[in-house]
């Protein structure tokens, strides 16, 4: 009686929370520590990039080379850098 019956899309916002959240659980371990190594990477290319940016804003308004940013670009880097998913030689 059920098997032929056609399967109803969601219509709340809800029910279609649930869904995803059900996919979520369902996913492999290992899909799940890839999309987690590839936000942890992207957080650190943002860091690199607002520490960049400070760094460039005060170069160029004031004219100065502030250590302590060049300093804090070079530590958002090495970060950057020691990821398990940065390509290693």
């Amino acid at each position: 009686m059920f098997a032929g019956a056609a399967q109803r899309s969601p219509q709340s916002p809800f029910e279609i929370d649930k869904l995803s959240a059900a996919v979520r659980r369902s996913e492999p371990a290992h899909s799940r520590a890839a999309a987690e190594e590839a936000r942890l990477l992207e957080m650190r290319m943002q860091d690199v990039v607002r520490a960049w940016n400070s760094f460039a804003m005060e170069y160029v308004d004031r004219g100065t080379f502030n250590l302590r940013k060049a300093r804090e670009v070079t530590k958002a880097w090495r970060k950057l850098q020691s990821e398990a998913t940065w390509p290693k030689r």
